[in-house]
């Protein structure tokens, strides 16, 4: 009888353990902002959840019949890229994962990018029996990325053509002091600044 009672409270606590973490799972999953994927061995897809729909524009369920694979909706360009000993890697060798960025094209034409972490799950043989893979939607970083290239590329060409227009105005002046000297006039520019600077390298 004691035997009984205690694998029924064992029973109960399990249960309720399972649950707690089901929830946790759940919590996690709706407040993660991306896609998880679960896939078997041959990359069939058998568990798909998060904003697939704000991500892509697509359904879930168009993943999960088949009608429509993850793989095409990449960006050409970055599934070229996408190396094939990846899935032999994913297929065969345990602990197998990969992470890279790359663009997908959106149902209704938009670009976005995306962060993908991809790794495989093996028995307890060491054998791969499914593949998971948590997405990410990346777009805005990479879009402030860009803008801080552009005008970090902006304001080195302006200091570019700063310096150019200050060595042309001192050729300018200097040209002006040699026709001011020719005339025997009192040079219009003060350019001792130039003389103080070859003076300073030098004694470096």
């Amino acid at each position: 009888l004691e035997t009984i009672i205690a694998a029924g409270v064992y029973s109960v606590e399990k249960e309720r353990y399972f649950k707690d973490v089901e929830k946790q799972c759940c919590f996690c999953l709706k407040n993660f902002g991306g896609i998880v994927f679960q896939r078997d061995i041959d990359f069939i897809p058998k568990f798909i959840h998060g904003e697939v729909m704000g991500i892509t524009g697509y359904n879930v369920d168009d993943f999960i019949s088949r009608k429509l694979r993850w793989e095409d909706i990449v960006h050409p360009d970055d599934f070229k890229e996408y190396p094939g000993d990846i899935y032999e890697g994913l297929r065969k060798v345990p602990d197998f994962s990969d992470e890279r960025e790359y663009r997908i094209i959106c149902k209704d034409g938009e670009i976005r990018w995306i962060k993908g972490f991809v790794r495989n799950i093996s028995d307890g043989f060491g054998k791969p029996i499914c593949i998971q893979e948590i997405i990410g939607d990346i777009t805005e970083m990479k879009d402030m990325e860009y803008r801080i290239e552009k005008e970090s590329k902006d304001l080195k060409l302006l200091k570019t053509l700063w310096i150019d227009r200050e060595n042309m105005m001192i050729k300018l002046k200097e040209k002006v002091n040699s026709l001011c000297k020719a005339l025997g006039r009192t040079p219009e520019y003060d350019l001792s600044f130039l003389e103080n600077g070859k003076n300073n390298e030098c004694g470096k």
